[in-house]
């Protein structure tokens, strides 16, 4: 029996095509359009009817993200967009959080780089009941002491091992390289969360929760005539006073030099390594290029970064360039933790695929198609569920997109050939204006980084340099 499921293996294995078989055609792509409503009280609605399954999703998106915290209260914003679910009216957190389970919805809150989010979903029957208690959990957040020390301790101990760990600690300090002071720069710290009172997170969150400050995406089984009168209802009469527009200085330092910033981590089996370059704002005319071309340099696991630090040379589990979209100028990072042995030889390896995309080996035909047709095929998954369409329509809404970005990517991304992917690469991943940050055992790796012949400044877990 044995030799028998071996030779059927065998003969499988030998039936194998030589070549993955091409792509399949793009199938056909489709999205309805939302259907528009502006509440009594100033607030716009979206509305994207699903009839596939009795449930549904709304998203009160504000315009407000983690640049409005005052000096010395970084955290601030996150805690006033964390606690809304956790006492409401006369409702306790425990009281909330019954009445939802006994209704089969959930209602959640959050604060992310550029937005907060109320959110609130369930099945169809119990719709106006749920949409009562988002729309008071919006409107009356009560932030009980109780519940903010909870969320304040919690904050601290993320601190404490985002300090420890290297990744995240990567994470929190290439913003500070990035934009200093401003915007995303500043990370909470253990003092800043420590000074933070129930007075500060209550007036920072009258200050910017508004229908002024935000937009409504509604999406599942229901459509305007069965959803606007439940939403006047519920949220109608939420007009508070002294409601501001949250601004946002988003301009990154500039860069003008390749340069290593480096943070000893002692004793580290590995290093984490991160670069950074400013490129196009989302949506101007290279993004969508730009895009295709980084997919087969370094976004794919097929991509060449990948490939070389991973598959040839054995350096990493996986090494990836990512395109981030931000107010104002857009990030392009590569980010791989590799062998302690190998970090330098990491870095100089991908500065030389840099180096070769831009000169003596540019991307192929080939490749360029390869991108485009992975981007357009994986398209139509991002309206497959109600989330995920709502995903799009917040990101066209927060970074002033084209309304029509959702008919529109598909041929672009299509248009690219392969001489534009190309001219975008060597345009905007310029060594020049390009950083690193590494973050290893300065014992074993730094004379290897100093070999690369690039300016090192070392930091401390702060992201403040040190005297060495």
């Amino acid at each position: 029996m044995i030799a028998l499921l071996l030779s059927l293996v065998a003969a499988s294995a030998l039936e194998r095509p030589a070549e993955a078989p091409p792509p399949l055609e793009a199938r056909p792509f489709e999205v309805s359009d939302p259907e528009f409503a502006t509440l009594s009280n100033g607030l716009d609605v979206l509305i994207f009817t699903n009839r596939e399954v009795p449930l549904w999703e709304a998203r009160l998106v504000l315009g407000v993200g983690e640049y409005v915290d005052p000096p010395g209260r970084e955290g601030l914003a996150s805690l006033a967009f964390a606690l809304p679910q956790d006492g409401a009216g006369d409702r306790s957190a425990a009281e909330i959080a019954a009445a939802l389970q006994l209704l089969g919805g959930r209602v959640s809150s959050r604060l992310e780089t550029d937005s907060a989010v109320i959110q609130a979903s369930g099945i169809k029957r119990n719709l106006s009941a749920i949409l009562d208690i988002w729309a008071e959990v919006i409107k009356t957040p009560t932030f009980p002491d109780s519940e903010l020390e909870i969320a304040r301790r919690r904050a601290v101990a993320q601190v404490g091992l985002a300090m420890r760990d290297p990744s995240q600690l990567s994470g929190r300090i290439v913003p500070k390289l990035l934009y200093g002071d401003e915007y995303t720069g500043r990370a909470p710290t253990i003092e800043s969360l420590e000074a933070i009172s129930r007075a500060d997170v209550e007036a920072l969150y009258k200050r910017y929760a508004g229908p002024e400050n935000s937009l409504l995406l509604v999406g599942g089984d229901l459509n305007a005539v069965e959803l606007v009168p439940l939403l006047e209802a519920a949220l109608g009469d939420w007009e508070p006073a002294g409601v501001q527009p949250a601004p946002v200085t988003a301009q990154p330092l500039p860069v003008t030099e390749e340069v290593i910033y480096f943070i000893d981590n002692p004793n580290a089996q590995q290093s984490v390594i991160r670069s950074s370059t400013v490129i196009e704002q989302n949506g101007g005319p290279d993004w969508t290029p730009l895009t295709v071309a980084n997919h087969m340099f370094a976004r794919a696991f097929t991509g060449r970064v990948n490939m070389n630090l991973r598959e040839d040379k054995g350096y990493t589990y996986g090494a990836r360039c990512y395109t981030r979209a931000r107010h104002g100028a857009g990030i392009h990072s590569c980010v791989t933790s590799v062998r302690t042995d190998a970090t330098a030889a990491s870095i100089n390896e991908i500065r030389a695929e840099v180096a070769a995309v831009r000169g003596d080996r540019p991307l192929t035909d080939d490749e360029v198609a390869a991108a485009r047709d992975a981007l357009a095929q994986k398209w139509p998954n991002e309206f497959e569920t109600v989330s995920s369409i709502l995903d799009q329509e917040f990101e066209i809404w927060r970074y002033g997109l084209s309304e029509d970005r959702v008919t529109e990517y598909m041929p672009a991304v299509r248009a690219v050939d392969t001489a534009q992917a190309n001219a975008v690469l060597k345009k905007w991943i310029v060594p020049n204006a390009t950083f690193w940050l590494v973050v290893g055992d300065r014992a074993q790796v730094m004379k290897d980084l100093e070999d690369i012949g690039l300016p090192i400044v070392e930091l401390d877990r702060t992201g403040s340099k040190t005297d060495k």
